[in-house]
Order: C-alpha cells, then sequence, then structure tokens
C-alpha cells in the first residue's frame, strides 16, 4: 500500500488540468496525479480495463462535466452506482454555476460540487483548498491506516513550509505566472500531437525532448512548449530514451533535453553520462529533479548538464530557460 494520495484528474482542458495541478504542488510530496481526457478513459482506469490492469484505486476524483465519449453525468452516475466505487468521493468542477446543473450532481451523489473561478490565482487558491480538505480533514475510505498514513503526511509537509527560508517559498505572483503558461492557448479544441518515443515528431528534429514518466506532467509540457511554436517528443522511460538519444540525428541547433532522473529502466543520471561521453555536442540536457542537493546538483553538471532544475517546476522558468538556449 502506497502513502501517496491517488487523485485521478477526469478533464480534457490542459490549461485546466496545470491550475489543477499547480493548487496540488504544496502537497505533491505526498500526492500522485492520474489524468484521463474522455469519460471513457476515466471508466477504464477505475475499472481496471485494458492498458490499466495496474492502475491504483483513487483516494479522490476530480471530475469535470463537459467531457468527450461519457460525459461527467454518465461517469458520476456509473460510479455511484457501482458498489465497488461508489465510496470513492468524487469532486466535480465545473464552469457552470446553473442550480439544474448543481442539483443534477447533488442528485447523482457528488461529494461537492465547485464552480472554476475564472481568476487564475483564485483556480488554484480553491485546489490547494480542495486538497487541503480531502486529504488534511475528511477522513477517506479505505484500507486500516491509510487515512490516518495521509494526514500524518500533510501535516509533515505543513511543518517543513513553515520552516522554510522566506526565500525558498514562490509568492502569489509565481503561481500567477505559472498558471497563465499552463492557460496559453486554453479553448483550442485540439493540439498538435508529438510523437512518442522516437525522437522525430512530425518527422523533424525536435527542439524539446522531455524524458519523464509522469505522464501529467509530459502533457503538460508538450501542451506548453507546442503552443510556444515549439516541436517537441517524449519518452517514458530511461531505457528507450538513451537509445532514441544515441540514434537520433541533430543539427546544428542542438534539441533541448528535459531529463528526470527518476526513470524506470536507466536513471537520468546514466543517461546524462552515457550522452555526454558518446555525444558531447549534440543535446543541451537540463535536469529536471525532486533531488535538490547539492551533490546530486554538482554531479549533473559535472557529467554535463548545462542547467539543473528542482521540482516542482515553475513552467515560467522552464520556458524562459528553454528560450534562452534554443533562440538565445
Amino acid at each position: 500500500m502506497t502513502d501517496s494520495a491517488q487523485i485521478l484528474i477526469v478533464e480534457d482542458n490542459l490549461a485546466d488540468v496545470g491550475l489543477v495541478r499547480e493548487g496540488f504542488t504544496a502537497l505533491e510530496s505526498h500526492v500522485e496525479l492520474h489524468l484521463c481526457r474522455d469519460g471513457a478513459e476515466a471508466l477504464a482506469f477505475l475499472r481496471r480495463e485494458g492498458e490499466f490492469s495496474e492502475a491504483p484505486r483513487p483516494d479522490l476524483i476530480l471530475l469535470d462535466l463537459n467531457i468527450p465519449k461519457k460525459n461527467g453525468r454518465e461517469v458520476l452516475a456509473a460510479v455511484k452506482g457501482d458498489e465497488n466505487l461508489a465510496t470513492i468521493p468524487i469532486v466535480v468542477l465545473s464552469t457552470s454555476a446553473a442550480e439544474t446543473d448543481v442539483e443534477d450532481c447533488y442528485r447523482l451523489h457528488a461529494n461537492a460540487y465547485v464552480v472554476k473561478p475564472l481568476r487564475l490565482d483564485e483556480f488554484i487558491e480553491a485546489m490547494t483548498t480542495v486538497g487541503h480538505f480531502w486529504l488534511g480533514c475528511a477522513t477517506l475510505h479505505g484500507p486500516p491506516g491509510r487515512a490516518e498514513s495521509l494526514r500524518r503526511k500533510q501535516r509533515a509537509t505543513k511543518a517543513i513550509e513553515r520552516s522554510s527560508a522566506p526565500g525558498d517559498e514562490a509568492d502569489a505572483a509565481d503561481e500567477a505566472d505559472v498558471a497563465t503558461v499552463a492557460a496559453e492557448g486554453a479553448g483550442q479544441d485540439e493540439r498538435q500531437t508529438a510523437s512518442k518515443g522516437n525522437g522525430k515528431p512530425n518527422g523533424e528534429i525536435p527542439d524539446v525532448i522531455v524524458v519523464e514518466d509522469d505522464r501529467v506532467a509530459v502533457e503538460m509540457l508538450e501542451y506548453a512548449f507546442t503552443n510556444a511554436g515549439y516541436s517537441v517528443t517524449s519518452f517514458m522511460d530511461g531505457s528507450t530514451a538513451l537509445a532514441g538519444l544515441l540514434e537520433l540525428e541533430t543539427g546544428s541547433r542542438k534539441p533541448v533535453v528535459l531529463l528526470d532522473v527518476d526513470l524506470p529502466g536507466t536513471d537520468g543520471f546514466k543517461i546524462l553520462r552515457e550522452i555526454n561521453a558518446a555525444r558531447p555536442d549534440a543535446y543541451q540536457i537540463v535536469m529536471c529533479t525532486m533531488h535538490k542537493s547539492e551533490a546530486s546538483q554538482v554531479l549533473g553538471f559535472k557529467s554535463g548538464a548545462v542547467d539543473y532544475l528542482v521540482k516542482p517546476l515553475r513552467f515560467p522558468v522552464v520556458m524562459a530557460k528553454v528560450r534562452r538556449l534554443l533562440d538565445g
């Protein structure tokens, strides 16, 4: 049993996903976010069907109403009508404040209904409040001891935050900037799709290569860079990434690689060392990791990284650094 709270986000608007993610940043040390972008995929995840056979049981579902294939009401009715899933709390997120929508959802046994705020900073604050309530105040149904374990972890996180130096904390302006980048391109029905794992999206050498096993983070980075006009590809395990980076023919404009450390298959530091030994002039590699110790950062730079970013990533900072490396 994992001590991380498992949160399922059912949302097709990646800008809103970014805002939800930012709202849960304060809890990120013990929260694992999962994303489904339509109702049919969400039900497959919950029922552990097909590719989701190993999916964890969520502790909380954040459900948008206007999603494709099966809308939010259909998903809500299906979950609450399934005796194996009915106890999972569902928070409906919607732009609609119409009384009929609110009443419909509560009649279908939604646990809460949150109208999405229009202001980005208020949206982030609302998501943080949702996280603190459900993971810190409410007692969730689950295996014995799980709820207390989650509350204990949240209290520890708050204690760490209180003891941190003021300069280490992002202020409200930083949060609003992050949300603005996540919201760029909102309202578009489609986005350019980057290929997975072959290093050549749309037959071109990519500007940015994301090596990261967190699916939500990958989709958000792809979304942000694509809307900024950059071509992107991604790898979600270390071994595939290493093979792809060794094989990819790069041009005079060296792609930027955003490289996580804790990857399945091959860890990021090994990838960094092997790429810089075999192809020292092919890429500009930026480490993106939870490992924030001085020793880890020194190791990264000694192994050939051009920069080192500590998670949780701030999208404006990532965008600015990548833009400088590619265009500066």
